[in-house]
């Protein structure tokens, strides 16, 4: 359930909607060197009729990201594969990357330099996701910074 009070989503809400923009909005630009570059995120352990949607793609370019439900037809560079509840405590830092992979409770599927672009956008590290902590605040989406 969505933390309304303190405008979070907890490690125990299973929100993929919320996740992704979460993702998006703290995606920085300036780490991104390809011309495209294109995720897949599969979740899985979403509770049985929750309408909350399992596949995601996000289309990641200098000038623009954008947020798919359907397959945008581009060339994938890497698939999430992971646990919803897994990866959103992961994201929010309550609990740690290096054990998430070593549970196989998130997988990552591209090649050797492209999930290493990918943990370099998203800042996807133990030592930097704590970061993240809070970062699934309700806020409404900001036009992109015009840093040069």
């Amino acid at each position: 359930m969505l933390k309304w009070g303190q405008g979070l989503i907890g490690p125990d809400d299973l929100d993929s909607q919320l996740l992704i923009w979460g993702i998006r909005q703290h995606i920085d630009r300036e780490d991104i060197t390809a011309p495209e570059f294109v995720l897949r995120f599969n979740f899985r352990g979403i509770p049985k009729g929750s309408h909350t949607p399992r596949h995601w793609w996000m289309l990641i370019r200098r000038d623009e990201i954008e947020v798919c439900l359907k397959d945008p037809g581009q060339n994938l560079d890497v698939m999430i594969e992971a646990d919803l509840g897994a990866f959103t405590k992961v994201w929010t830092g309550y609990s740690r990357l290096e054990k998430a992979l070593a549970q196989g409770l998130v997988t990552f599927r591209g090649t050797d330099s492209a999930i290493a672009q990918m943990h370099r956008m998203l800042r996807l590290t133990d030592e930097t996701v704590w970061r993240n902590l809070g970062t699934l605040a309700l806020v409404p989406e900001r036009p992109p910074s015009s840093r040069s």
